[in-house]
């Protein structure tokens, strides 16, 4: 995932700089940059919610342990 997400900052960083260059017309640069700009926040999203989960696991682990365990 966070391979993804460089990727996409990357993308955006090109878009941008496409733009500013004259490659992207203003239509085809909103349309894009919006695209990756939703992909990113889909992907922040998701690794909020894997380490939410890995944290719980953790959480749940400690409570679970026989006293004396380790």
């Amino acid at each position: 995932m966070i391979v993804s997400k460089e990727s996409i900052d990357a993308a955006i960083s090109e878009i941008d700089f496409d733009y500013r260059t004259g490659k992207l017309s203003e239509e085809d640069y909103h349309e894009l940059k919006n695209r990756y700009e939703t992909e990113a926040k889909s992907i922040m999203k998701e690794i909020k919610s894997v380490k939410g989960k890995g944290e719980r696991s953790k959480v749940k682990g400690e409570r679970g342990k026989v006293k004396g365990e380790r």
